[in-house]
């Protein structure tokens, strides 16, 4: 009898540790997935904070396919079709992604506000109108009330952006290929390109929730000429923009227009090139004393264009909605050698405060 309760007692212990695994087990599946991406569940999702090993582990996915034993994998991507399989992007690979699309994404660097969301859209409390001032009160006397509600919600959006990326199957092959640094830079470079466009004249079919500066700001200003911008019309429209944005206040304008401010003659408007003796903003241009940022996204100068911009980029948000998912397909191009790779990101963006931004516009004739 003793023997028999010695091996029930056995069997109880192993038991636990069991439950204990399992429960382990649970908790890991549970967790959310790492910055940088979102772990779907028909997508196989990456451990993160790995030194370099995520390197070797992506170019051995982007060149053959096959998951490592590094990546943590869920269901099949696609089950009966021909699709291998989708990841989630590395914390590392979208960091590298991210860096390189902050050097050129104007309204990033020009200071928006970034908001990681998780739902469709997000509502931001803004200033609403400004408060009356104090007024003098007697003893026991009444408090002033003011009927101006001070802070409002923007609703923000976030919309699906894709881009495919068309790799030689001898480029994966070759040996001495970056191709996690290319593809690192195809995916940035798009990204960044994708922001300048939607932030700075995006509209979204008229969605108010998803705008750029152009579409979402005020129209500060017509210039004179249709086909130039006058010196004197530079503090014009700077000073439409009132004193708490100005101060914080960045240009955005391509840089064509930039370079027919310049060609004005006369006073040089407080003009400085990049990396001058006395610029505070180092290698971007500064101009009526506030930096300038170009993008070919921004009109040229020419009938009816927005051309200019001057607004305090934190009074801009951006919101995204996880990272960067990638799929690969070996099979679709095969005929042609190719291997596809299908990028796409969940980002949305809209002003704040629609008088923080003041643009500039030519006329019709």
């Amino acid at each position: 009898l003793e023997g028999h309760e010695e091996l029930k007692m056995e069997e109880i212990d192993a038991l636990k540790q069991e439950i204990a695994a399992l429960t382990a087990t649970v908790k890991t599946l549970a967790e959310p997935a790492p910055d940088g991406g979102i772990a779907t569940k028909k997508a196989p999702a990456v451990i993160a904070e790995r030194g370099d090993d995520w390197k070797t582990e992506m170019k051995r996915w982007f060149v053959s396919g096959q998951i490592s034993s590094g990546l943590k994998t869920a269901n099949p991507w696609n089950e009966g079709t021909a699709a291998d399989g989708g990841v989630t992007a590395p914390q590392e690979f979208y960091a590298g992604v991210m860096k390189k699309v902050e050097e050129t994404s104007v309204v990033r660097r020009a200071g928006a506000q970034v908001f990681n969301i998780s739902a469709l859209k997000t509502t931001i409390p803004v200033e609403n109108d400004q408060m009356a001032i104090f007024t003098a009160a007697d003893e026991e006397g009444a408090y002033n009330e003011s009927e101006t509600a001070p802070l409002a919600g923007k609703d923000i959006a976030v919309h699906k952006y894709t881009r495919l990326v068309k790799v030689t199957e001898e480029l994966l092959a070759d040996s001495n290929m970056d191709i996690v640094g290319f593809l690192m830079g195809q995916f940035a470079g798009a990204l960044a390109r994708t922001e300048n466009s939607r932030f700075l004249v995006g509209s979204d079919d008229g969605d108010p929730e998803s705008q750029g500066v152009f579409v979402g700001g005020t129209a500060g200003l017509t210039f004179d000429s249709a086909s130039a911008i006058a010196e004197a019309e530079i503090p014009e429209l700077f000073y439409k923009l009132a004193a708490g944005y100005a101060e914080n206040s960045a240009w955005i304008m391509r840089n064509s227009t930039l370079g027919a401010i310049m060609a004005n003659t006369g006073d040089a408007f407080s003009f400085l090139p990049g990396n001058a003796a006395g610029n505070p903003f180092g290698s971007v241009p500064m101009l009526w004393g506030r930096p300038v940022y170009l993008s070919e996204y921004a009109a040229a100068i020419a009938t009816s264009a927005k051309s200019v911009v001057i607004g305090d980029f934190t009074r801009y948000a951006i919101v995204q909605n996880g990272g960067l998912t990638i799929s690969r397909n070996p099979y679709l191009y095969q005929a042609n050698g190719f291997v596809g790779f299908f990028g796409s990101v969940r980002i949305g963006g809209a002003p704040l405060i629609a008088t923080a931004f003041q643009y500039g516009t030519h006329p019709t004739a």
